[in-house]
């Protein structure tokens, strides 16, 4: 069995559309800015094995706030202007999945799971100036889950050196559209016990319900201590 805490530094991309007569609201945001605009964050992944059963669960969480201008084109009653927008997302995800090593060799092991991913989106958008038949303030609290295939791979490299690949992909009718990830690290065992990880993760989600549309994209590298007992 191993834990591994991790740090993850991802760029975001995609939009908003809160609905709500409120615009959609698009994400560039670099790591850089990110890392300005989060407030709080904590990664966590985990595997155990018997046998050739494996199971894995990861759990993310973070909280970020921006303010965003929107340029708000001329119509026949108004002329053209800036719309400025506090944002907040807080986002918690998590999966949890069984499954069996189909390959288990000296140089390579492949991992074949089953389960599930649990999304919780709060997004809250504040308008800074008050707008005629506009609301000042929209939030909404989304909570889904998510059927998922994933498949990993533990590769054996030179001396104390192994890369594992991982990939996952899901969604339902019920859930996301779709929603997938891929992850891949590069790492060096130290101890018998404690394994230093590089590595870089990407993870996606397209989500439509009622009025309300999220399609994120988030990108960048990560750094973990595993600990193996």
């Amino acid at each position: 069995m191993q834990v591994t805490p991790y740090l993850w530094g991802p760029g975001l991309e995609g939009n908003i559309d809160p609905g709500s007569s409120l615009p959609k609201i698009e994400i560039n945001r670099s790591l850089n800015d990110i890392l300005n605009d989060l407030e709080a964050a904590f990664f966590l992944t985990g595997t155990a094995r018997r046998g050739r059963f494996v199971a894995l669960a990861d759990f993310t969480w973070a909280k970020l706030s921006e303010n965003n201008n929107i340029g708000i084109p001329a119509t026949t009653f108004t002329p053209p202007f800036n719309l400025s927008l506090g944002l907040e997302v807080e986002l918690f995800e998590s999966t949890a999945a069984l499954g069996y090593t189909i390959v288990d060799r000296q140089d390579i092991a492949v991992d074949l799971l089953a389960g599930v991913r649990i999304w919780g989106v709060d997004t809250s958008v504040r308008v800074k100036q008050a707008i005629p038949y506009l609301p000042s303030k929209f939030s909404d609290d989304e909570t889904w889950v998510d059927p998922v295939l994933v498949a990993r791979s533990r590769i054996r490299l030179a001396g104390d050196w192994s890369a594992i690949l991982y990939a996952d992909v899901g969604g339902s009718a019920a859930g996301s559209d779709l929603t997938w990830q891929g992850i891949a690290t590069v790492n060096y065992q130290m101890t018998e016990a404690f394994f230093l990880s590089l590595g870089y993760r990407y993870l996606a989600l397209d989500y439509s319900h009622d009025s309300v549309k999220l399609d994120l994209q988030l990108g960048g590298p990560l750094a973990g201590l595993t600990y193996r007992f």
